[in-house]
């Protein structure tokens, strides 16, 4: 069995409880992947970076974690094709959830 982990990176607004948006509390700005075979070795990697929609700064506490800006983040998300997810994998995923306080 194959595996492909996905990491999530998201943001938030500044306070955290922006109204406007209370159906999107988090949008993602970072997704990461690894990609491994049956023995558990990694056999590829994906990472791409997401420029929000909705939220237009960086959280404070989310800047700090991740190291990045809203500069650094890119307009599109790639394309997974060369991972050829038709075949079988197992999905993993990690979550950690960060809410301000």
């Amino acid at each position: 069995m194959n595996y492909i982990i996905v990491d999530l990176e998201w943001n938030q607004s500044d306070d955290g409880e922006e109204p406007k948006v209370k159906e999107i509390p988090f949008e993602i700005i970072d997704i990461g992947a690894v990609k491994l075979n049956s023995r558990r070795v990694m056999i590829g990697e994906f990472n791409e970076l997401v420029k929000p929609a909705v939220y237009r700064h960086m959280h404070k506490i989310t800047g700090d974690l991740i190291h990045l800006h809203m500069k650094d983040l890119q307009k599109k998300i790639k394309n997974w094709d060369d991972w050829k997810l038709y075949e079988r994998f197992v999905f993993c995923f990690r979550l950690v959830y960060l809410v301000s306080i």
